[in-house]
């Protein structure tokens, strides 16, 4: 099994990414992780020469990033909330999948080819955050053009009172279940 996940956190030690390090270990088979705020990928400009080629006229890594998504199982989404959104990076990571909505449904490229996957989302925020669908609907929309589906979402929204930097020191049972719900979590990632 093949998992890639997006991390959308501009913080290389923040809850988003402390998460994820409690979580990967859990995941069986190979991962990739793409960390979006650091991956030097420029947005989509709406240049639409994807709609007569098949390629971008941005020059950057994105190419590698196809490859890993089109074989990929599983897809993981995984970003702290700003104002009930992904991250601004990641959302400009993800307006690159245009090329793939384009050579799907504009182009209609016979040669175009995306595995079908199972995907999935974390959010991490703080505990005034109350509105998650903007976040869920645009990650539908992006796994969709993925061929996935949103198969599961884990929510850790307690990062103002409890930022997971101080897990060590949380009550046993906060610890216990944010350890069921992180393998309630994997065990659908796991799950063919």
């Amino acid at each position: 099994m093949y998992t890639v996940i997006l991390n959308g956190s501009p913080r290389k030690n923040g809850d988003t990414v402390k998460l994820l390090n409690m979580i990967i270990p859990k995941i069986r088979g190979d991962y990739k992780i793409i960390n979006t705020f650091f991956s030097n990928i420029s947005p989509c400009t709406d240049c639409r020469k994807c709609h007569t080629s098949d390629s971008c006229s941005i020059n950057d890594n994105m190419t590698i990033f196809f490859n890993d998504l089109k074989s990929a199982d599983n897809i993981i989404i995984s970003s702290p909330l700003h104002y009930s959104m992904l991250s601004g990076n990641l959302l400009s990571f993800m307006s690159r999948f245009q090329y793939i909505f384009v050579s799907k449904n504009i182009r209609k490229d016979p040669n175009f080819y995306m595995k079908k996957k199972k995907g999935y989302l974390i959010l991490t925020g703080g505990g005034a955050t109350k509105d998650f669908y903007p976040a869920e609907k645009i990650s539908k929309l992006v796994l969709r053009e993925l061929n996935a589906s949103l198969d599961g979402v884990f929510k850790y929204i307690d990062t103002d009172k409890f930022p997971l930097k101080d897990f060590n020191y949380f009550e046993e049972e906060k610890k216990l279940f944010i350890h069921n719900e992180i393998e309630k979590f994997t065990n659908k990632v796991n799950t063919p």
